[in-house]
């Protein structure tokens, strides 16, 4: 069984690798196609960095399984010592795609239903994010001589915390109807501010650095939530999850497309309490 150190350092090479391809082609012409709508574009950068993390993935660990957003999941060629990774190549798309730099690369890393490693490089900020299970969860920046451990708390209460979400986007919108909105409205009132800024791997790193107070999401894939999860924990956050719209609950929680986190300290029962009331409302909804 690999060790954790051991598989983020592997993880941080490929997201390393991932970033230095995001660079080089940051703020360049794309061709964008569309997935579900509008609102859910890929790009053939998404694609050649989902490529290029996983080769890079596979050369260390060749039976490794891996789940990706834009190739789904490509086992390995043996049981792979029950290694999967989750890649996320671009998220913040959109957000790459206009020229903002709130965009990353996330790998995550999970052995036996168990997250081990994490790494999110947002190459366009100059900050890459990354947890081994028992080692801590750590950022380095352009700004910074070396490693910066996370997690030290902050004592302060709802109406002094900053929130991350997206909800209810323009898909959350139709599917929840008003009272998603009265939902999303009611946590707004009741912390000092919300704001949104297009990429879920980022939502949670800023979380597990302190940089914010909370997140919250309602349709997150397992390639969005694992390294961010990974991140959270290490630095000592809290996180929910729930079903909300799927079919049924996961077990694994990075599975499971509603999640929220808050950092060591913050009295944030107001966000948790949002995503748990999303669930009630999720219960006479599914399909």
């Amino acid at each position: 069984m690999p060790e954790p150190a051991h598989v983020l350092t592997v993880a941080r090479e490929a997201a390393r690798q991932v970033a230095a391809y995001h660079r080089a082609v940051t703020r360049t012409e794309v061709a964008r196609e569309h997935k579900l709508d509008q609102h859910d574009i890929v790009t053939q950068h998404d694609r050649r960095s989902e490529e290029i993390a996983t080769a890079a993935l596979r050369e260390a660990f060749p039976d490794c399984r891996i789940v990706g957003e834009e190739f789904g999941v490509q086992p390995g060629e043996g049981e792979g010592e029950g290694l999967t990774f989750f890649i996320d190549p671009i998220d913040g798309t959109s957000n790459f795609v206009a020229g903002m730099p709130l965009f990353s690369v996330s790998i995550g890393a999970a052995i036996g239903g168990e997250l081990v490693a994490g790494v999110v490089n947002a190459a366009q900020l100059g900050h890459e994010f990354y947890a081994a299970r028992g080692h801590g969860a750590w950022v380095e920046s352009f700004d910074t001589d070396g490693p910066v451990r996370l997690g030290a708390p902050a004592e302060r209460g709802h109406e002094q915390c900053v929130v991350l979400t997206g909800f209810p986007n323009a898909r959350d919108i139709r599917r929840w109807g008003p009272a998603g909105e009265d939902a999303a409205r009611e946590l707004q009132l009741n912390v000092m501010a919300v704001r949104n800024i297009g990429s879920t791997t980022l939502e949670l790193a800023f979380v597990a650095a302190g940089w914010v107070d909370g997140c919250l999401g309602a349709t997150a894939g397992p390639w969005d939530l694992a390294a961010g999860f990974a991140l959270v924990q290490e630095a000592g956050g809290r996180l929910s999850h729930a079903p909300l719209l799927s079919e049924a609950p996961a077990q694994a929680i990075w599975d499971n497309p509603g999640y929220a986190a808050s950092g060591p300290g913050r009295e944030l029962e107001i966000l948790h309490a949002t995503l748990a009331e999303l669930e009630d409302l999720a219960v006479g909804m599914r399909p």
